[in-house]
């Protein structure tokens, strides 16, 4: 009988370890650095430079944080989203000058394609790895529209990755996707991952945003694409 505590003993502490060590190689926070590719109508145009080249996304358990910064530190957009049941938070920066609109929790980055809801079909089986980590990958197809894939990892352990975006049911970090949006298709890459948790106040929302409508915010995105074109 003592034998046999012994052994029950031995696996739970076993079992202790190895979960140990699958949380600490799945992290929950850190920074991804995704290269954009634009295409040719923008790539090609004199003015392309200006646009941002690189999407950051940071996190840190449930807080999550997109970034887009054009060159020259001339304009920036952010989207904030701190907890699955907290309300969300678009800022759009020019110049000086900050306007923020507050959406509900459910509320997608308005960035993404929010007129569809896409079917989303996942596909069996480790594929490539994308910035050092394993990926999977998934098929998008939006009515009428050409299927495409994106690839993500698990390695990254967080609850409900994609909220607030149309790849919500995918289970895992997207490392490479496209997003159309005003009939411009963008490829996001992941080059770098860092697994520092961010600093809280990457988190806090600016003093002195103007409040203003996501409408507002977007129509001058809509501006600066059609300019680049």
């Amino acid at each position: 009988m003592r034998f046999i505590s012994y052994i029950i003993i031995l696996l739970i502490l076993l079992q202790a370890c190895a979960n140990s060590s699958q949380r600490s190689d799945f992290p929950n926070a850190g920074e991804i650095t995704y290269r954009i590719h634009y295409p040719e109508e923008i790539s090609e145009s004199p003015t392309s430079n200006l646009m941002p080249g690189e999407l950051i996304l940071r996190f840190n358990d449930n807080m999550r944080r997109y970034s887009f910064k054009g060159s020259f530190n001339i304009f920036s957009l952010d989207f904030y989203s701190l907890s699955p049941s907290d309300s969300c938070a678009t800022i759009f920066r020019f110049m000086d000058n900050h306007l923020l609109d507050m959406g509900s929790s459910e509320s997608n980055f308005f960035f993404f394609d929010k007129a569809n809801e896409p079917i989303i079909k996942l596909i069996d089986g480790p594929t490539k790895d994308i910035a050092g980590v394993p990926c999977l990958e998934a098929t998008i197809n939006y009515p009428g529209k050409e299927t495409f894939s994106v690839f993500y990892t698990k390695s990254i352990n967080l609850n409900m990755p994609n909220r607030n975006t149309p790849f919500d049911k995918i289970p895992g970090v997207l490392m490479e996707f496209f997003v159309n949006y005003n009939g411009v298709r963008f490829h996001f890459t992941a080059q770098n991952i860092d697994f520092i948790p961010p600093e809280e106040s990457e988190f806090e929302l600016p003093d002195g945003a103007k409040h203003t409508s996501e409408k507002e915010i977007e129509g001058m995105i809509l501006t600066l694409i059609n300019n680049f074109k």
